[in-house]
């Protein structure tokens, strides 16, 4: 065989070789790592739809303690300017998406605690529904217990 076909050849070899879907640049651990089974809550494991579920669950019951609360203490303090605030509309609102028609007196109440918590995020805040709606979800999500972590 003539030298310029078996460069040919060989060029077909390796540009197949490296340029071929089947080859991955990945070391052994590196391969192992991403066959891993997914567990617990990352997606794709068997129990993810269950603990979802669950998670929906406790988020909801703390939402509602929250408000339950919030509805207490709202009761025995009288209408406010502050109330009349795009935030407490805000807040309003994006209880009435989670399913909680409110007050705004209530509102500035939940609002209040969530901005009193050791994990509320400075700066987020009710600047819209949908902003205001995440936070107070990322809220019940983080609290292990509404009642515990947020009385005054």
């Amino acid at each position: 065989m003539k030298s310029w076909k078996r460069k040919r050849q060989i060029g077909h070899l390796l540009h197949g070789r490296f340029h071929s879907m089947r080859f991955i640049w990945r070391s052994e651990e590196e391969r192992a790592w991403l066959d891993m089974v997914p567990i617990g809550r990352e997606f794709g494991s068997p129990d993810y739809e269950r603990l979802e579920q669950e998670d929906h669950q406790r988020r909801q019951a703390n939402l509602d303690e929250l408000v339950s609360i919030s509805t207490q203490q709202a009761s025995g303090v009288p209408n406010s300017d502050e109330w009349d605030s795009q935030a407490a509309i805000n807040v309003q609102k994006a209880l009435l998406e989670l399913g909680h028609d409110v007050s705004t007196a209530v509102a500035v109440e939940v609002w209040r605690h969530y901005s009193q918590s050791l994990k509320a995020t400075w700066m987020a805040g009710a600047e819209s529904v949908v902003t205001a709606k995440m936070t107070l979800i990322g809220h019940c999500t983080r609290c292990q217990s509404v009642g515990l972590t947020l009385k005054p």
